[in-house]
């Protein structure tokens, strides 16, 4: 199983309230403003987040539960010395 990993700290993160401590300190936030039309009909099933300030996103389930591997390459990829993949 592949997880999501705080570099700093080696924590694996479990819950969207760790990712988005870690997120939050790192400078992101969530995005709650206008979307592109083509991302807005996807607003009831997903949650965005982009740093401050930043044109980027990370878009993300609203449930923990249904993040998948390229969820958490997209974490990864935008915020590249925070985050890691490993396998468990």
């Amino acid at each position: 199983k592949k997880v999501l990993i705080f570099k700093t700290t080696g924590e694996i993160i479990s819950s969207y309230d760790r990712l988005e401590s870690k997120l939050f300190a790192l400078g992101w936030h969530r995005y709650t403003g206008e979307l592109e039309p083509m991302l807005a009909f996807d607003r009831e099933r997903k949650q965005y987040f982009h740093p401050k300030p930043g044109s980027c996103f990370i878009s993300l389930p609203l449930d923990f539960d249904k993040l998948r591997i390229i969820h958490l390459y997209e974490i990864v990829v935008q915020t590249r010395t925070a985050f890691a993949i490993r396998e468990i």
